[in-house]
């Protein structure tokens, strides 16, 4: 079957990019032809009033009143291309086929034979929808609405655990929920949301990175030198003191380094170098050889998992915290997840059972590798 995968725009983030590639490969693997459909995310402008626009910018300015580019829409958007090119290039190898698109109408009904959507928060309205709430709708697959194609959905996350959709769009994704031949969320509390609010039944997968192992992820990076020994992990999207101190107090203690994978993608202000996407082997690399890890990342927190490295994940409630309690509750890791990194000593933390982790790790890659093959059926 030709099918295209429809996620969120890819950003420069590292695990949003790691699971559209185990996606694609576990599709492939199963004999599909498969495309990764990458839309960026621009400001849109209106040509007609937009010269307007920075005329007032202008004499806001001279008054003291306008502090920022009087054209800082277009200057955003030539960023994000800049961007873009430099995470289309990086990623090359790890996609087979890769198509990124201005629109959704640039999608031709007779382009697929069947649309993923997946995974990540591809059903939270601010992340799909970053400027216009009407393209939300697209994350159910309005513009294909009409056309006679398989829809599945893969570990759609809606990032919380409360309803986060206005009625309007409700209704609207409702109806076209119920054109998908079968859907699959990432949070078990997505089960309920979508049962009470869309009118299907979902079913509770893995996140597509954890349907491959460790040793599929060291044979991408099997080309790079090992750590040093007690090597600390830091990937951390949302930097705060105490986190640092807490990483810095613990090399010092054990006199090892600390690997930080960081990018400052999200903050505009930065200059274009510091907000590329951080080498994907180097990251990929930190997990390989660590001796423990510390995160705020969904997916860093996957990877440790998947490596089975000892971790803790310092809760990220802006990003979505839903997905780290189903994600950890799921491995029986509840405890790895901490509010505040200054009260954490992670010495005093329990060994983790990895036999018991992988052994549930298995239940669930088998339940989700099954919801793939019934649904594409």
């Amino acid at each position: 079957m030709r099918l295209a995968i429809i996620s969120l725009p890819f950003g420069n983030n590292i695990g949003h990019f790691m699971q559209a590639h185990a996606l694609q490969t576990i599709l492939t693997q199963m004999g599909h032809d498969v495309t990764v459909i990458d839309r960026p995310h621009t400001i849109a402008i209106n040509p007609r009033t937009y010269p307007l626009t920075m005329m007032r910018r202008l004499a806001l300015r001279m008054v003291g009143k306008w502090h920022t580019a009087i054209d800082e829409e277009l200057k955003a958007n030539r960023r994000i291309r800049e961007l873009t090119a430099q995470r289309v290039e990086a990623s090359k190898p790890y996609f087979n086929n890769r198509r990124v698109i201005d629109s959704f109408a640039d999608i031709k009904h007779d382009d697929y034979d069947g649309f993923i959507i997946g995974s990540d928060q591809v059903w939270r309205p601010g992340y799909f929808a970053w400027q216009f709430q009407t393209e939300f709708e697209n994350a159910f697959l309005q513009f294909a609405r009409q056309w006679e194609v398989h829809r599945v959905a893969y570990a759609a996350s809606l990032g919380f655990e409360e309803w986060q959709i206005d009625a309007s769009t409700t209704q609207a994704c409702r109806q076209l929920a119920a054109k998908f031949n079968a859907v699959s969320v990432r949070e078990q509390s997505a089960v309920e949301l979508c049962r009470n609010h869309l009118g299907i039944e979902a079913v509770h997968v893995l996140d597509p990175t954890l349907l491959l192992d460790s040793t599929y992820y060291s044979n991408l990076v099997s080309d790079i030198p090992q750590l040093p020994e007690g090597t600390i992990m830091q990937y951390v999207l949302d930097e705060r003191p105490e986190l640092n101190e807490l990483v810095a107090r613990y090399a010092t203690r054990h006199a090892v380094t600390t690997h930080k994978v960081v990018s400052r993608f999200d903050d505009h202000t930065a200059p274009i170098e510091e907000r590329l996407m951080p080498p994907f082997k180097r990251w990929l690399q930190g997990y390989r050889d660590a001796a423990a890890v510390v995160t705020d990342s969904f997916h860093g927190t996957v990877f440790s998992i998947i490596f089975n490295k000892p971790f803790i994940t310092i809760s990220n409630e802006q990003r979505g915290a839903a997905r780290f309690r189903s994600l950890l509750g799921m491995f029986g890791l509840e405890d790895r997840l901490v509010e505040n990194p200054s009260n954490v000593d992670i010495e005093r933390m329990a060994p983790i059972d990895w036999e018991d982790v992988n052994e549930r790790r298995e239940h669930y890659h088998k339940l989700s590798i099954d919801f793939l093959q019934r649904a594409l059926s």
